[in-house]
């Protein structure tokens, strides 16, 4: 099992970490009563689930769908999509392999922003990210997370 990439994929604090195994070891005789083996994908699974626990009461989870096949864009856009996904994919054997995560304090999180009108592939270009890289995603309304008071003054 791939501990090491567990918890480098995910940041769960130790009262997480235990509840995790609890859940795996549940998933695993869930799967086989008579003394199932807990499997990478069951911590996978159950670290997941830990820490997605506080972002779906402001978020709504979206299942991907969508395939590289499925979005249009000019071959650099693509590219930069492509770059983005590899980034992630490979940022273990950069970090960790190759040492850069020791000489690194800060920024070593990736944070992908897509700007334009409505329409234009931003929705599904994150849905494709997310499916390839298998990573969670989410929608956020940010009214249910931004005052509506801010940037008036005080009364």
């Amino acid at each position: 099992m791939d501990l090491a990439g567990l918890a480098a994929r995910f940041r769960l604090t130790g009262g997480q970490i235990r509840d995790s195994a609890a859940t795996a070891q549940s998933l695993a005789r869930g799967r086989d009563p008579e003394g199932g083996r807990v499997t990478e994908a069951d911590l996978y699974a159950a670290c997941r689930l830990q820490s997605s626990r506080k972002l779906s009461t402001l978020a709504q989870k979206i299942t991907p769908h969508y395939s590289w096949n499925d979005i249009v864009l000019p071959q650099g856009r693509l590219d930069q999509l492509r770059e983005i996904a590899n980034t992630q994919r490979f940022r273990g054997r950069v970090y960790e392999d190759w040492g850069f995560g020791r000489k690194l304090a800060l920024g070593k999180g990736l944070n992908v922003l897509f700007a334009g009108p409505s329409g234009t592939g931003k929705t599904m270009a994150a849905d494709i990210l997310a499916g390839e890289l298998g990573l969670d995603l989410y929608k956020i309304d940010l009214s249910t997370v931004v005052s509506k008071y801010i940037g008036e003054t005080e009364k």
